[in-house]
């Protein structure tokens, strides 16, 4: 069952990463990019929303060395689901990229988490597009039941 989930999330990460996906920049610094896919986006009856982000680093920062980029690789996309109301963030698994943009193989996967725990501060600019009060023009990406 493990090996089945596993490999049914890296399926759908790798499709991800495909040249179909917009990827959305929600925020910068010297070591890294995150962005989102905004198709991605789903929002549950009690309000905890799933995106898709990629994280990408920059391997000539200070950062990159202490952080192991050589080994883990230079982007990684991750499904997350973030609980607005209580700043809350738990990830769904993701994995690890060799290369920039979420391209390449994959080089470390990693499993959901059961937890939620408090939003990492890399997450600020995601949390603040995500969890943003919607205006009058946005679609509703509401989940709604068959037959609703």
């Amino acid at each position: 069952m493990w090996k089945i989930s596993v490999s049914a999330l890296l399926s759908t990460l790798a499709s991800s990463a495909s040249a179909r996906v917009e990827w959305v920049e929600v925020s910068k610094d010297d070591f890294s990019t995150v962005y989102m896919d905004p198709g991605s986006r789903r929002t549950s009856p009690d309000g905890i929303v799933t995106v898709d982000a990629l994280t990408d680093y920059n391997a000539a920062s200070p950062k990159a060395a202490a952080f192991g980029l050589a080994e883990k690789g230079l982007s990684e996309i991750e499904k997350v689901s973030l609980d607005c109301a209580n700043r809350k963030y738990r990830s769904e698994g993701g994995g690890w990229r060799q290369g920039q943009m979420g391209q390449g193989k994959i080089t470390k996967p990693y499993p959901p988490k059961d937890e939620w725990s408090p939003a990492p501060p890399y997450y600020d600019g995601l949390f603040a597009k995500v969890c943003a009060r919607k205006s009058s023009d946005e679609r509703s990406d509401r989940f709604e039941p068959p037959g609703a």
